[in-house]
């Protein structure tokens, strides 16, 4: 078994399912288990500014357990060790946010979330459309002119 706790609860991407997180994309700061933002916003499939938006927008539902900005000497210190990081983390203009494996979770719930949502106006205006064309429908038939 994994002594990593998020690539055991974490999904692939839909359309590729052998792809899985890669270890290289969890780092251990401040003796947790993280994933940089915009590693977790590319297996989301949305641009990291929308992803920390989402989250800004949520804030109770991401104590410091689940989601945190770096500061600066982390920042550092992790591009120093890390040549993965550095990588994923050139040409930034704010630090990151790193997600645990609560945080994705949440994020993960948030997604799933707004999507019923979205699907749900949808399903709804469908069902509006839908019921007008049987009333029209309706009033023809009654009433030949």
């Amino acid at each position: 078994m994994s002594n990593n706790k998020l690539t055991n609860t974490l999904l692939p991407l839909e359309d590729s399912s052998s792809e899985v997180i890669s270890e290289n994309k969890i780092y251990n700061i401040r003796n947790q288990q993280v994933m940089l933002d915009s590693d977790v916003a590319f297996y989301f499939q949305i641009d990291t500014k929308r992803l920390n938006q989402q989250m800004q927008r949520n804030k109770s539902r991401f104590p410091e357990e689940f989601c945190f900005k770096l500061n600066s000497f982390e920042f550092k210190n992790q591009r120093l060790q890390n040549a993965t990081f550095k990588k994923t983390t050139e040409g930034r203009k704010y630090l990151p946010y790193v997600y645990t494996e609560h945080g994705i979770i949440a994020l993960l719930l948030l997604q799933r979330r707004k999507y019923y949502e979205s699907n749900k106006t949808k399903r709804h205006y469908a069902t509006r459309q839908s019921s007008r064309k049987n009333d029209y429908r309706e009033q023809n038939l009654h009433h030949p002119r």
